[in-house]
């Protein structure tokens, strides 16, 4: 009889324990870009287990999904992309994953349809301008949808989550007053911002700055001796004071530039490395959306000001 009530209370303890081992496990979370990475970090903190598929400084445009993505993706609870086509060749695999058992969600999904979203021509067609988390309340909107996410896939840590997400909010506010302020330091006569790829369109309009870009919204787009020529003129008859590199696109092609305006007699600097498809590695100082932003503003307002 003690045989058996020992048995009993074993196999009794055995379940809690197992019980204890699922209710304490992580959820696990896959987000492509460390910019999205970034929100579940400042919601969720350690409470999830989160892996980004690209790593800092690569280009999101471009970027295949590797075999170690897959197996990633498929372990996965939820897959978190940012969607306006930015992966653009990671969309076939994002198609093939989402079934019923798993959670693949583009954190631009609310917005989508929003005339906030700025359109451009690009290679004789229209498409939409994916680096919308240069507009602060637009990028709040995949806040929103990536703790409502958390929420709906965790709810034993909601009070957790909705704690952080609220002084995230209130921090993103902070930072979008801060940034118009410090923007304003630049004259109106070089108010020009010069980049590689034109992913600032929508930092341009919540700033009140203009853009000029070597290539289109997209690193994959042709760059045409025709619109290399125009930006030259451009920076020459402007005076523009100085021009930015970025740190996901190749440097050569903003130094080319700098070198032909030489030839026209003109010296324009190259200002600091701007951030704009990937936040910087933790040894950086912008490997936060919020260090990011801060970084861009005051390496534009340094240089035009």
């Amino acid at each position: 009889m003690k045989k058996i009530i020992v048995a009993v209370l074993s196999l009794f303890l055995v379940a809690c324990q197992q019980n204890q081992t699922v209710k304490n496990e992580k959820i696990k979370v896959v987000s492509t870009t460390s910019i999205i990475g970034d929100i579940v970090k400042s919601i969720a903190q350690d409470k999830v287990e989160q892996h980004i598929l690209i790593d800092v400084g690569l280009d999101p445009h471009g970027y295949e999904a590797k075999t170690k993505d897959i197996e990633k993706i498929n372990a996965a609870d939820v897959v978190l992309y940012t969607g306006l086509n930015l992966e653009a060749k990671m969309s076939n695999v994002f198609e093939k994953i989402s079934t019923k058992n798993k959670k693949v969600i583009a954190v631009t999904e609310s917005i989508k349809d929003s005339p906030q979203l700025i359109k451009v021509q690009e290679d004789g067609q229209e498409v939409v301008d994916p680096h919308y988390w240069f507009d602060i309340d637009l990028f709040q909107k995949s806040v929103d949808s990536v703790y409502k996410v958390l929420v709906e896939n965790d709810s034993k840590n909601k009070e957790f989550y909705s704690t952080n997400y609220k002084k995230y909010t209130q921090e993103l506010a902070e930072l979008k007053k801060e940034s118009q302020e410090k923007m304003k330091l630049i004259p109106s006569t070089s108010r020009y911002l010069i980049t590689p790829h034109d992913a600032f369109q929508y930092f341009a309009r919540a700033n009140g700055i203009e853009v000029k870009a070597l290539q289109g919204v997209s690193t994959e787009s042709e760059i045409s001796t025709k619109e290399v020529l125009s930006l030259i003129d451009f920076i020459y008859n402007n005076k523009v004071k100085a021009i930015f590199v970025e740190s996901t696109t190749p440097h050569k092609n903003i130094e080319t530039v700098r070198e032909s305006l030489k030839v026209k007699g003109f010296e324009v600097k190259i200002g600091e490395e701007l951030y704009s498809d990937s936040l910087s590695d933790e040894k950086g100082n912008a490997d936060t959306y919020i260090k990011m932003y801060k970084h861009n503003v005051n390496a534009i307002v340094e240089a035009l000001k």
